[in-house]
């Protein structure tokens, strides 16, 4: 049984029930409600914004807390209740584009609020939104997306986008179709989701086509058919693709154009390219690619411009396993490891190859009873706390929470039997004995035989103040998943030994500039898709091993430091920065590498132009080794967007 759309706390929305009736056979047009239903889900977050930017256009309105600061005029000042656009088992029958129809919800940058859209099917095989055969439309030239996030033009803030768990069908005779135009801003996510063409004609299967997308996590994907699999058009900001399948595309299977994308084991079936790299400004990392069925004439990967690392690429079929735009092509069904620009070390003797630290997957989600969250109010107001540790002690290893809002005094400790809390897409606040804890955890999280999973969370400027949100102080497996904290760090340690996964996890230390975003010590950490923002040291492994695909750091400061003889790989993602200059000559390298072992390829990326710089050379990269220190600096980088560094390979290890 489904749950009812009539609830006022009702997470899932199903789009066969009142007020929607989509049809799940097929055989009517679900447009139109389907469209109603994405209106309905942002409606009361527009309200929110409409009420406050009027508020602030009033004569002698002063600014509220949440616009004290430049950067502060992106947000509204609370998190809408979430909403998920669910569709059971079934064939969905579509015309035209879904998306919301909204024009003015935006803020004083003219950014669209298209955040919090979330659309989830009951089973990926057989949950399935069609389009119809020969679409008005969707057979222009420039393309026309089935399924669109975001309607205007660019956006800061649309934070927490998720499709997950369907097939989009683009139908025949739609030759102009994209199956689904995704954007995010520090979080977002796709998964396990099928796209595929009836006839196999179509523009691309999934793209990114607005300016300023940043963090997609796109994670279990296959796409048939289409001239490209998965398109990457645009040089703003990045994305983390992991376990693609791409076949049978006329043109390449993934084609990136001046933009940042990591990936993570793609397997490519096709005559045509599996990769295709064009644009000046493109930074590319992938590692694990197998693409088969190649033809003789071709390569398994095109470099035509950009900055490119690879690592472990078989081929079969195709003539070569790469092409270059340097005129230098690599023989052979395969390659170990290449990159289009010289590594960078900094010390003599140094092995220029990168890492390789082990790779692990998470475990998967724990199955159980759910723990009764009836007794929590979830409205902001009243305090959670009591209702809250109560179901934390109440034996039940799951708890997912109805959406809300809900109100915490006091850190609370999660026991060893409890292995998931489900967010459910909630925020938190922090009430005033709360909000003076400082440098401590509000969830602590101590030993545990069984892993334990935390996901689905933003909170905003309530949850505000020096505290982080997770502390553990024993050794338990950790898998943290689509959080994003907004005004706080987000996690630390005490004690070493865990093992700790990383999905889609964003923080921002605005106003706690002090603090780290995320502090390991001593843990073995893969992270994919890892978002730390504005503190003078972003993250920090302190003598452990740490995994990064893809991740964005703001502002200027040390982005990762690796201190103790620690390891950190990163593997694709961005400093989103410019050259910093200090008038008393001091800054803080980008990445600081101290008698510890560091490889990284990574680009810079800033929404300003630097016309001029008179400072002193910037740091990329400084290396300690025993009293010495070396530095890598931007201005002897190659450049992207004709004033932005890459770093195409740098590896330093301790000796």
């Amino acid at each position: 049984m489904h749950e009812a759309a009539s609830s006022t706390r009702t997470l899932r929305i199903d789009l066969t029930a009142a007020p929607y009736f989509c049809d799940p056979s097929g055989r009517e047009d679900c447009t139109a409600a389907i469209r109603r239903a994405f209106d309905d889900a942002l409606r009361a977050d527009r309200e929110q914004i409409l009420a406050t930017n009027a508020y602030l256009r009033s004569p002698g309105a002063k600014p509220l807390s949440f616009e004290a600061q430049p950067e502060r005029h992106v947000l509204a000042p609370h998190v809408p209740l979430p909403r998920v656009l669910y569709f059971p088992k079934g064939t969905y029958l579509v015309s035209d584009t879904l998306g919301y129809s909204f024009t003015d919800m935006l803020n004083s940058s003219r950014d669209h609020y298209a955040r919090m859209i979330h659309i989830e099917g009951e089973c990926r095989s057989e949950t399935i939104l069609r389009l119809a055969d020969n679409a008005p439309g969707f057979d222009s030239p420039h393309g026309k997306p089935v399924l669109q996030i975001l309607r205007g033009l660019k956006t800061a803030i649309a934070m927490q986008n998720t499709v997950e768990n369907l097939t989009l069908d683009t139908g025949r005779g739609n030759p102009g179709a994209i199956g689904i135009d995704f954007f995010c801003n520090n979080t977002g996510t796709l998964r396990e989701v099928t796209v595929r063409s009836g006839d196999g004609a179509g523009l691309a299967g999934i793209a990114i086509r607005k300016w300023n997308s940043s963090c997609a996590l796109m994670q279990r994907i296959r796409v048939e058919g289409f001239q490209v699999g998965l398109q990457f058009p645009h040089h703003r900001l990045y994305s983390v693709i992991e376990d693609i399948e791409v076949e049978g595309q006329s043109g390449a299977g993934i084609h990136v154009h001046d933009h940042n994308l990591s990936i993570h084991r793609l397997r490519s079936r096709n005559r045509v390219p599996a990769l295709c790299v064009t644009g000046s400004a493109a930074h590319v990392v992938a590692v694990d690619i197998v693409a088969e069925g190649g033809d003789p004439a071709t390569a398994a990967v095109e470099i035509r411009a950009g900055v490119a690392f690879l690592r472990d690429l078989r081929s079969d079929g195709y003539g070569r396993a790469l092409d270059h735009i340097a005129g230098f092509p690599v023989a052979g069904p395969g390659l170990s490891e290449w990159c289009s620009h010289p590594a960078c070390t900094l010390f003599p003797d140094q092995d220029a190859r990168s890492l390789r630290l082990p790779v692990e997957d998470p475990p998967p989600r724990p199955q159980g009873d759910l723990a009764d969250l009836s007794t929590l109010a979830g409205d902001g107001k009243h305090d959670d706390t009591d209702a809250l540790e109560a179901a934390l002690q109440s034996g039940a290893p799951r708890l997912c929470f109805p959406p809300g809002n809900y109100l915490l005094t006091r850190p609370l400790r999660i026991p060893a039997h409890v292995e998931q809390i489900d967010f459910g897409f909630s925020s938190l606040s922090a009430g005033e004995p709360l909000k003076t804890l400082a440098d401590q955890g509000v969830f602590l999280v101590g030993d545990g035989e069984r892993p334990l999973h935390i996901e689905r969370l933003f909170t905003n400027v309530d949850f505000e103040g020096p505290h982080r949100l997770l502390e553990q102080d024993g050794v338990r497996t950790l898998v943290l998943r689509d959080l994003q904290t907004q005004n706080n760090p987000l996690y630390h340690n005490t004690v070493p030994g865990s093992k700790i996964f990383i999905e889609n996890c964003a923080c921002t230390c605005q106003d706690h500039e002090d603090l780290i975003p995320f502090a390991f010590s001593g843990q073995r950490v893969w992270a994919r898709q890892l978002n730390p923002e504005r503190a003078r040291t972003q993250v920090l492994n302190d003598g452990g091993d740490l995994w990064v695909l893809g991740f964005k750091t703001e502002n200027p400061s040390t982005a990762f430091h690796t201190r103790n003889g620690g390891r950190t790989e990163i593997l694709g993602g961005i400093f989103n920065q410019l050259r910093q200059y200090h008038p008393d000559g001091h800054h803080s390298p980008t990445l600081l590498n101290d008698n510890s072992s560091v490889s990284v390829s990574a680009s810079t990326t800033d929404w300003r132009f630097e016309r001029s710089f008179t400072g002193p050379s910037h740091v990329m990269v400084r290396e300690i080794r025993g009293g010495e220190h070396m530095d890598l600096v931007w201005e002897v980088l190659p450049l992207r967007m004709n004033n932005l560094a890459v770093i195409p390979l740098y590896t330093g290890r301790r000796p």
